[in-house]
């Protein structure tokens, strides 16, 4: 006969007790740590309302828009060391310094874009050639952008 116990849920401990099982952490717990997380840095605080926090078994998906990459940088460091996320994934969260780059390389010369948010707003000489509808649909298509408004000088 052998000293140790045992049971159906696996091994006892010398003194007859279970070991300690750590249980998954909730997903709302894991949220609030997030949110609390945006209340903690300036620059996302200022973003907080841009943006989105869904928690499924322990993986992160933060989306929407902030002013920043360093916004996105202070994400990527600090929410994977937040007890209980197993992965986390910033795909669908957009800085307003990438989106105005995407949105520049989609312009005619003459025109200036300034982003907040995701909401654009273009502003400058339109040359004649351009169909500002088009151009129009071609920025809102970019992906973050979430509203574009324009005020053109006629070119």
């Amino acid at each position: 006969m052998q000293n140790s116990m045992h049971n159906d849920a696996g091994s006892l401990s010398a003194n007859g007790t279970m070991p300690a099982v750590e249980l998954p952490r909730a997903d709302v717990d894991i949220a609030e740590e997030v949110q609390q997380l945006f209340r903690s840095y300036p620059v996302l605080h200022m973003s907080r309302a841009y943006m989105h926090v869904n928690v499924t078994n322990g993986i992160v998906t933060i989306s929407g828009n902030v002013r920043a990459v360093t916004a996105k940088r202070i994400l990527r460091d600090r929410v994977p060391l937040i007890n209980g996320v197993k992965l986390m994934n910033l795909s669908e969260l957009y800085d307003d310094e990438a989106l105005e780059i995407a949105i520049a390389e989609k312009m005619p010369n003459g025109l200036y874009a300034n982003s907040q948010y995701g909401m654009v707003a273009l502003t400058g000489s339109l040359p004649l050639h351009v169909d500002p509808q088009a151009l129009l649909k071609e920025i809102a298509a970019i992906p973050g952008v979430r509203k574009v408004a324009a005020h053109f000088d006629q070119g």
